[in-house]
């Protein structure tokens, strides 16, 4: 008799650390016999994606013979839902600008403060890129440091020098859209 009410104030209490922990209860058949009952918190499987309910195990361990309780006929609390996780494809910043890669030539446009130029770079060895942009706001680039950075050439076009060797594409692209962006700020 004791050993019932003991499974049955244990019961009740892992029911209420769960309950004020928001996490689902345990069935009254799994504590059958259950002589300690141990919470344990456990790291969530994904840190990218916090759960906000706390992750518990609990750890019991089981003595010789058969009890149960009656935990009463309370609200019970509504079921987990299964989480799904999609994961979504990771495409170069290059394809998602909407930049082509024809052999080792890349062509698109630069884009800041709502403007867009054509560019096109050139990659001649692997880490080794010529940065192009047509017709650029001149202007507004001769008012800025990189300025001199941006050599004109032939039909409209202006080689852009890096003061840095860029890692890849996306880099190449990032630091001329910065450079346009903070020009055409600052008129």
């Amino acid at each position: 008799m004791e050993l019932v009410c003991a499974s049955a104030l244990v019961m009740v209490i892992v029911l209420a650390i769960y309950l004020c922990m928001g996490c689902a209860p345990v069935e009254p058949a799994t504590l059958e016999g259950v002589e300690r009952v141990r919470l344990v918190r456990v790291r969530p499987y994904a840190p990218s994606t916090p759960d906000p309910r706390p992750s518990v195990t609990v750890q019991t361990r089981r003595v010789r013979g058969k009890g149960s309780a009656d935990l009463g006929s309370g609200p019970k609390p509504p079921p987990l839902q299964t989480r799904r996780s999609v994961q979504r494809e990771i495409l170069p910043l290059y394809q998602e600008k909407g930049w082509r890669k024809d052999s080792r030539t890349y062509r698109g446009f630069y884009r800041a403060c709502g403007r867009q130029y054509p560019g096109e770079i050139q990659e001649h060895h692997r880490g080794l890129y010529q940065v192009y942009i047509f017709n650029p706001p001149v202007q507004q680039l001769k008012r800025h440091p990189h300025g001199p950075c941006f050599i004109p050439q032939a039909d409209g076009r202006f080689k852009v020098h890096l003061a840095h060797t860029p890692r890849d594409v996306d880099h190449v692209i990032v630091s001329v859209e910065t450079i346009l962006r903070e020009a055409l700020g600052s008129r």
